[in-house]
Formats: C-alpha cells, sequence, structure tokens
C-alpha cells in the first residue's frame, strides 16, 4: 500500500458532522494483526473482504454477481483489542474499468455498547480506480473495538450488478 506518498487530505467530500472537526496529526495504519472481518455480500473465489487487510494494491475484493442490488452493503472489522485514537480511514484503489465502485462511503464504530451507533464520517465523491484511493480523517480521536465500513452508495455495473471493488481498508490514528 504506497500510504507514504499520500496528502493528509483527499479530494473527496468530507462530511463528518455539522461543524468542522479539528483533526490532530495522524498517521495511516494496517487494520491490527488479528482483525477478522465479514461482509454482508458475496463474493468471488480468491477476491474475498480477507484481501483488505494485506495492504497490497494488487489483491483486491470483489462482489460477486448479483451483488449489487442497491442495499447498503456493510464490511465490519472486528479487533482483537480495541485500537485507541482512531481519527479516520484509509481506501485503496477501487476497480480500474470503471464499472464497480463507491460512490458513498459511511464509517460507524462500536466504542464499547455493543452497537455501531457511533458514526465517525461519510465520505461522498469517490470513484472509479485512483479516486477511491487515500486517506480520509473523519472525526476527533476515538477508541473503537469493531468498525463498520458501510457503502450506501455505488456503482454496481450493468447487466451482472456487482458489489464494488476495493483493495484495501485501513485506519488513521493520532500520533
Amino acid at each position: 500500500m504506497r500510504i507514504s506518498i499520500l496528502c493528509l487530505f483527499s479530494l473527496a467530500t468530507l462530511a463528518a458532522a455539522d461543524k468542522p472537526v479539528e483533526i490532530p496529526a495522524h498517521k495511516p495504519s494496517l487494520m491490527p494483526e488479528g482483525t477478522k472481518v465479514t461482509g454482508t455480500y458475496g463474493t468471488e473465489a480468491g477476491q474475498g473482504f480477507e484481501n483488505l487487510l494485506d495492504g497490497k494494491d494488487d489483491t483486491v475484493c470483489s462482489g460477486g454477481p448479483g451483488t449489487g442490488n442497491g442495499d447498503v452493503l456493510r464490511i465490519r472489522f472486528v479487533f482483537p483489542k480495541g485500537v485507541a485514537k482512531v481519527v479516520g480511514i484509509t481506501l485503496g484503489a477501487s476497480d480500474k474499468f470503471h464499472n464497480y465502485f463507491p460512490h458513498e462511503i459511511e464509517v460507524a464504530a462500536d466504542t464499547g455498547t455493543g452497537k455501531f451507533d457511533t458514526v465517525l464520517g461519510t465520505i461522498r465523491d469517490l470513484g472509479p480506480g485512483q479516486k477511491t484511493y487515500g486517506q480520509y480523517p473523519l472525526c476527533k480521536p476515538v477508541g473503537v473495538k469493531e468498525i463498520e465500513v458501510r457503502i450506501t452508495k455505488y456503482e454496481q455495473g450493468k447487466g451482472v450488478k456487482r458489489a464494488p471493488q476495493i483493495s484495501d481498508i485501513g485506519l488513521l490514528v493520532a500520533r
């Protein structure tokens, strides 16, 4: 994952709250060792949710045929121990062929309540290929036990209707 050359802010529109949020200096991080990842849709063989954790640009998570039905798609990351000072997420590139990619993603967290009732923020104006790639600071530092990435708007292609393709998802943590 080419995280060292990224700018601190992406060109995508960030809507974390009604008021601007002061976000401290932060750094990208892969998901912690032992993180479990699941999703609400089926994936292609060899292109499952585990590929979101490896930090490699050349592996992807791709939805299987019929998985892009317009529903909100959810990807859940369960950490072996809580993660302190999360301020956002990083995203790898999406489908370079412009068929299956996210337009909008909401990030929610379980901060210890057992529910995903803390919305960290929404990332808008995403798109194909490198338009999704970047660091997305969303909120003041918060400790989390789990994160749920909700793909709320996406391009599902014509005919096959697949869930979007993404190469990685990581964390942004305050220094």
